[in-house]
């Protein structure tokens, strides 16, 4: 079974990624495995990478499925 983990853009994404990458890791901090064509894509929509679109659409929801191995 194939479960989609919906996932709402913050306001300012850009801001609160710079933010997670100065933070200090903490006991309990929590991570996701994410699929890294739809970062690289998250980081074009949002202006970090730059693009030869015109006009990046926005990458949707992360699909983990690419992830797992389905004979596991």
């Amino acid at each position: 079974m194939r479960k989609l983990i919906s996932i709402v853009m913050p306001s300012h994404p850009l801001e609160k990624y710079k933010k997670l990458l100065t933070k200090k890791p903490q006991v309990n901090d929590k991570y996701v495995i994410i699929d890294v064509k739809w970062l690289e894509h998250w980081k074009r929509y949002v202006g970090i990478e730059k693009s030869d679109e015109e006009k990046v659409t926005e990458p949707g929801p992360i699909e983990f499925s690419k992830l797992v191995d389905p004979a596991t």
